[in-house]
């Protein structure tokens, strides 16, 4: 940390005539080695409910492509036109989802208390969600996915499904050095996304405001060989055919059967495929070859099941104990395996060797020879030995089933399943434990199945090399004057980024925002509070996070061309003795060194142009405002007095309109203007068109920010009783619809948009010549309108000629209109007439030529 002082100097090199400048440092500033490392922004979009993500903020679409506006500016929120949809949705992190090969069905059954999508009939299956999991060799996409909705009694589940087959790769844990992410796992993961603005998708705040009671991971795995299989004489080797029982096998026999995969889940149904080389013969009492199968645990092979059609279904009173998570290769059993093994016993005796020398000792005991006379003998030899029945498996897999609930309430962190948000930026866990309880939280809820957003535009801005209490000086530099004229301003919502990815709002007395609401720019003194975090997932770890938000309206406040930390502000140091004055407006980068340099720091720059500041007042207007000042003695009581104080404070305004009785009120959540309206002062600004880029001349509103500051100065010095109103003009449109001729061998496209453009200048001439005069109010005759087409030089003749009066207008509709008329009139006394232009779709009047009119 650095400390200067407030009158430190800078050099600000020489002015017009040839004198030296110094600019000094307007208070103490104690800098730090903070920098702005990371820009992000989103929005969301009205009506459609669509998030928007800008992970690079400071560019034209939000993803990095350079930026084409002449003054470098982009949008606070992002540009609604040109960013795209924020990859925003869950994630579920669990042991279940270990899955080596096979036929994989995967189910996520998310349960509501009540009726989340109404819209959607049940069992009817949408594909609005797209997937990814964790591959041997990366993110396994999975664009298929289904999402069933289910009605229950009290609420509504949501039923997530998707199917991999023996072809796809083997699901195994999360690795960063594989997968690229930052999660602090090491179970397999899968990830579902939002597909944002598709044909019959969900809408993003359909799901993000609804409180989730639980969701259940199941899992459905057909044909595992991957399997660990030996019986009491050893290892076998299942990729050929084997004796699952080895040779002989007498009663109670035992084949193993052991997998990591299977055993630390919590199963609901076991089904072993034998598929037997020879088909063995069932024993004349009907009796099933394999009667139980034993499980071990503790060391013991004491839980016991009944084998059904070589399955097992568990439940309640048949539970399965899962052993504890183990994600490594599985093992040969050995003697100090204590868990893990399956052990199918043989139920019958017919394959052992007593019974097969049993058989062997009845053939021989048919062998005999019987003398029938003195010479002849007859031979009883048996047929051949009996040949071994053997138990032989081709091959052998296992089906299973298994699931499990995440309920949010577990008295600790669960390890085996975890829930994840996915943000456009990040992710954070999800559960009850993480929930912030401090009192300056973000007012928002955790437990949702996406994340939830509450305001419809944030910009965040990490810091690196800033720790928690540090001060921060940071420069917003906007693009004065592009905020949307007709929205009012906004409150701009501070936060900062505590523990366990939580947003906290910052206390009022640690900002100090001289933007006022993004409506100008300044600097914003930040004093970052002790329990700022700079561990994060949710965005970029590693820095000191602010996130600026607005609840609506995200084009009432100004674009923004850079935001720089370690700003100060300088002033010039006038000395009339050496004739040294403001003159005229310092450019950028002018100011790089100090007066007595200071080893400490590096550098100092002056990345834009002077603000403020006024010339030398000469005599005739120093005459002209002690007059006004002796008339008016700065109160503002007449019309005449709120005009020429604002005038004389604010210089970029050209013209003003005091309304006394006129003001402005509320009703349904829209406000109105009334004329008759007592106590209530109405103010009405013009801008001066000179050197103002983002002004339309057409229609030339104020800056909002710049209304504001007229606000806040007028409301020094007027009565208390008087309810001041600052606001821009109401511009009405005139339109006009005819046919027109013009003379032989004319390029009609060209005259076409010259008329047009002579059409503008007559309704507006002062957007044309600052000479002119503009008028509130007054009257427009078609008559007069349409003399001037007709003595156009290339005009022949006009035909059908109509005048509309446009007096409100949304976009493309025209909400309020009169239709061919003779005169128009302002409708209100802040009303300005005005030539018809849409922005939107770049039409002004509509002319058709050539001329055909059958009236």
């Amino acid at each position: 940390k650095h400390l200067l002082s407030k009158g430190t100097l800078f050099k600000g090199g020489k002015d017009s005539i040839g004198k030296e400048l110094a600019y000094e440092l307007s208070d103490d500033i104690v800098l730090n080695k903070a920098v702005v490392s990371q820009i992000h922004s989103q929005q969301m979009l009205h009506p459609s409910a669509v998030l928007q993500a800008s992970p690079v903020a400071a560019s034209d679409d939000g993803a990095g492509t350079p930026i084409q506006s002449g003054d470098q500016s982009w949008f606070t929120f992002g540009d609604a036109r040109k960013a795209k949809a924020a990859n925003s949705g869950f994630a579920i992190a669990s042991n279940l989802l270990l899955m080596k090969e096979g036929e994989r069905r995967v189910s996520i059954i998310v349960s509501y208390d009540k009726q989340v999508l109404k819209s959607i009939s049940p069992r009817v299956s949408i594909n609005c969600f797209r997937a990814e999991i964790t591959g041997a060799k990366g993110w396994h996409k999975i664009e298929d996915v289904r999402l069933n909705v289910r009605k229950q009694f009290t609420g509504q589940q949501l039923n997530f499904s998707f199917t991999l087959s023996p072809d796809d790769p083997a699901i195994v844990p999360f690795s960063a050095d594989v997968h690229k992410e930052n999660f602090s796992v090491d179970l397999p993961m899968v990830k579902f996304y939002l597909k944002q603005g598709v044909a019959g998708g969900i809408p993003y705040g359909s799901l993000d405001s609804t409180k989730i009671n639980s969701v259940t991971v199941r899992v459905a795995v057909d044909g595992l060989k991957d399997l660990t299989l030996s019986n009491d004489f050893g290892t076998l080797e299942a990729s050929k055919p084997f004796k699952p029982f080895g040779d002989f096998p007498a009663r109670d026999a035992s084949f193993y059967i052991g997998s990591h995969e299977i055993v630390q889940k919590q199963l609901d149904r076991i089904e072993f495929n034998l598929s037997w080389k020879d088909e063995p013969e069932a024993e004349s009492s009907g009796t099933d070859y394999f009667g139980k199968v034993y499980y071990l645990r503790q060391s013991k092979w004491d839980d016991e099941y009944t084998l059904v059609n070589n399955s097992i279904d568990f439940n309640d009173i048949n539970a399965f104990t899962k052993t504890p998570i183990n994600l490594d290769a599985d093992e040969q059993l050995q003697q100090q395996t204590k868990e893990g093994f399956f052990k199918i016993r043989l139920n019958t005796n017919r394959h052992s060797l007593s019974n097969h020398m049993e058989l062997i000792r009845d053939q021989m005991d048919r062998f005999s020879i019987v003398k029938t006379d003195d010479t002849t003998y007859d031979l009883n030899i048996p047929t051949a030995p009996p040949v071994p029945v053997e138990i032989m498996l081709d091959h052998f897999s296992v089906n299973y089933i298994a699931s499990s609930t995440i309920t949010f309430a577990e008295p600790s962190l669960p390890t085996e399943h975890q829930f994840f948000h996915l943000g456009p930026f990040g992710h954070r866990r999800v559960h009850n434990l993480l929930t912030d309880e401090a009192n300056n939280r973000e007012p928002i809820e955790l437990l949702t199945l996406v994340p939830q957003i509450i305001y419809d535009g944030s910009l965040f801005v990490g810091f690196e090399n800033a720790t928690a209490g540090l001060i921060l000086n940071v420069l917003f530099q906007l693009a004065d004057g592009s905020s949307n004229p007709l929205k009012r301003m906004q409150p701009l919502e501070w936060h900062y980024l505590s523990a366990n990815n939580n947003w906290r709002r910052f206390e009022k007395q640690h900002i100090i925002d001289r933007t006022f609401n993004f409506t100008e720019s300044g600097i914003v003194t930040i004093a970052i509070p002790s329990d700022a975090s700079t561990n994060s997932t949710i965005v970029a770890n590693g820095m000191i996070w602010i996130r600026v938000s607005v609840d609506e309206n995200c084009d009432a406040v100004c674009k923004v061309i850079k935001i720089a930390a370690q700003a100060a502000k300088v002033v010039l140091v006038q000395d009339e003795t050496r004739n040294i004055e403001f003159r005229n407006s310092l450019p950028g980068k002018a100011i790089s060194k100090f007066v007595i340099s200071d080893p400490a720091i590096k550098k100092a720059e002056q990345p834009f142009d002077s603000f403020g500041g006024r010339t030398k007042e000469t005599d005739d207007k120093f005459y002209l405002r002690v007059s006004e000042r002796l008339r008016h003695k700065q109160r503002a009581i007449t019309m005449w007095d709120y005009e020429h104080i604002l005038l004389e404070e604010f210089p970029t305004i050209f013209k003003v309109r005091c309304l006394n009785h006129a003001g402005f009120y509320s009703k349904n959540n829209q406000e109105h203007f009334c004329e008759h309206f007592p106590g209530h002062v109405t103010i009405v600004t013009i801008p001066d068109l000179k050197n103002k880029a983002n002004i339309n001349a057409l229609r030339p509103y104020t800056a909002v920010g710049l209304l504001e500051s007229i606000q806040r100065y007028l409301e020094k010095v007027t009565s208390p009783f008087v309810k001041l109103h600052v606001r821009n003009p109401v511009f009405e449109e005139i339109q006009l619809d005819f046919e027109v001729k013009f003379h032989e061998n004319l390029d009609q496209s060209f005259y076409l948009q010259l008329l047009n453009q002579e059409i503008e200048r007559f309704l507006c001439p002062w957007a044309f010549d600052g000479q002119n005069e503009i008028s509130f109010g007054g009257k427009i005759r078609k008559s007069a309108i349409l003399n001037f087409v007709e003595e156009r030089p290339y005009v022949d003749y006009v035909t059908c000629f109509q005048m509309n009066h446009v007096i409100e207008r949304i976009g493309t509709v025209h909400t309020k209109q009169l239709l061919n008329i003779e005169i128009a009139e302002g409708s209100t006394s802040r009303s300005i007439l005005v030539s018809y232009y849409n922005e939107e779709t770049t039409t002004r009047h509509l002319i058709k030529s050539p001329a055909n009119c059958e009236c």
